[in-house]
């Protein structure tokens, strides 16, 4: 699964995009070879390899100068008390978000132990 990021050409493979726009809004893409996903302006999102080979996708900016979040190394960094006031994450994941900004995150495979209250750090 890769961190959160912007526009999208699918080149190898299938995927999955998840969009998320504030406040509480998100949908769910499929995507195989060939599919091109849009990512409106300012909205957060991720992708998901759903196949067996490698997923190629190609991201598109219309910026002049790429930049980007990564949402858990800006909650490591930011100080304990004002996400555990805003948030309500348990300790136990706190004590895992990087503080460096992971490109890409391996995923839990085991998918049952994902439903069951798995974790993705």
């Amino acid at each position: 699964m890769r961190e959160i990021h912007w526009h999208t050409t699918f080149i190898q493979g299938s995927g999955r995009i998840t969009v998320y726009v504030a406040p509480s809004t998100s949908r769910t893409y499929d995507f195989t070879a060939g599919g091109v996903g849009y990512i409106p302006q300012g909205s957060s999102h991720y992708i998901k390899n759903t196949g067996t080979e490698d997923l190629v996708y190609l991201e598109v900016l219309q910026a002049p100068k790429f930049t980007d979040i990564s949402v858990a190394q800006w909650l490591a960094l930011t100080p304990r008390q004002v996400v555990e006031d805003h948030v309500h994450l348990p300790d136990e994941l706190l004590d895992r978000l990087p503080t460096e900004k992971p490109y890409v995150v391996a995923g839990n495979k085991n998918l049952t132990a994902m439903a069951g209250g798995g974790t993705a750090y």
